[in-house]
């Protein structure tokens, strides 16, 4: 049975996001004068529902992470506390990211302005690795480097939770210009760009999102990995026979999704390097368009699948 599962912020953080969203979906199509919000009500929702629930994760994953507690600071001072501490906000953020990944962000994936195949694998597989992280393994580090929830209970249900306060927390500070880059992309609501401050907006999110993934993800989500998360999963696995497997499941996860963000964030790079070029090599739907900041990042798709993005 899992442990320390913190049930009413689980069903409370997701029933409150579906009562939102359709509360949400309901104002844009229904209750609003007619307007362009009702050519995606569900899409205008959804982001209106992920805005403060970043700023939440964010915030508190941030805290959690620079500023720990004394009794956090000396768990996480050996690699076994850090392996098999327990840590209560990585279990509170933990139970927070399933509750809504289970009660909203997957079933929201049945609107097409919301679905594509890699944002629903990684919904589904972040689901799973919280509930691996609940046991709990690494709640110091990662709240998605579950998976081999039958090799080794005792090995590979330790080592997810640890770092939560990072990838779960801090990393997701990218995700909250994203929240406002996505509404205003050429696919959804560019219209609302031609107002001068909202265009300013866009592009200072643009910016913003571009400038803060590629710090917490390019350059701290690397050096988190191979600085911190492998060391600890090799040390407890030396020492520990038992071990060995499930510091195998969770080394190759975390090196994968490494390179998941490796890739993204070369692809963003490419648009900021397109968009410094200019002119057509922008490659944008127009002139004005690719002669703005905005342009660098308009192909992102997808928020918390960390978005896929289309060069």
């Amino acid at each position: 049975r899992l442990r320390h599962m913190y049930l009413s912020v689980l069903f409370g953080t997701g029933l409150a996001c579906a009562t939102a969203q359709a509360f949400f979906t309901l104002l844009f199509a229904r209750l609003l004068p007619d307007g362009i919000w009702r050519r995606e009500p569900g899409f205008l929702a959804h982001q209106a529902v992920g805005l403060p629930l970043m700023l939440i994760v964010a915030g508190f994953g941030t805290v959690a992470w620079f500023f720990p507690d004394e009794a956090s600071q000396k768990l996480a001072a050996t690699p076994e506390g850090r392996v098999h501490g327990d840590f209560p906000t990585s279990d509170w953020l933990v139970s927070l990211l399933l509750g809504e990944l289970l009660l909203w962000d997957i079933p929201m994936s049945a609107f097409p302005s919301l679905r594509s195949a890699a944002s629903v694998g990684h919904h589904v597989m972040m689901a799973l690795a919280c509930v691996i992280a609940l046991q709990p393994y690494l709640l110091y580090y990662v709240p998605f480097q579950g998976g081999g929830g039958a090799l080794r209970q005792v090995a590979v249900h330790r080592a997810v939770r640890e770092q939560v306060p990072f990838f779960g927390g801090v990393i997701e500070l990218s995700s909250i210009p994203l929240q406002v880059v996505d509404v205003l992309h050429p696919k959804h609501f560019v219209e609302w760009t031609e107002r001068p401050r909202v265009a300013q907006l866009n592009a200072a999110c643009r910016v913003a999102f571009a400038a803060l993934f590629l710090l917490t993800r390019t350059a701290l989500f690397p050096f988190v990995v191979f600085g911190q998360v492998l060391p600890d999963l090799y040390h407890v696995a030396s020492r520990d026979p038992d071990e060995r497997v499930g510091a195998a499941v969770g080394s190759a996860l975390a090196v994968g999704f490494l390179l998941l963000q490796l890739y993204w964030s070369r692809l963003i790079l490419r648009q900021i390097l397109k968009s410094g070029e200019g002119g057509s090599k922008a490659s944008i739907r127009s002139r004005e368009e690719a002669s703005s900041p905005a342009t660098a990042y308009s192909q992102l798709d997808d928020v918390r699948g960390h978005r896929a993005v289309e060069a």
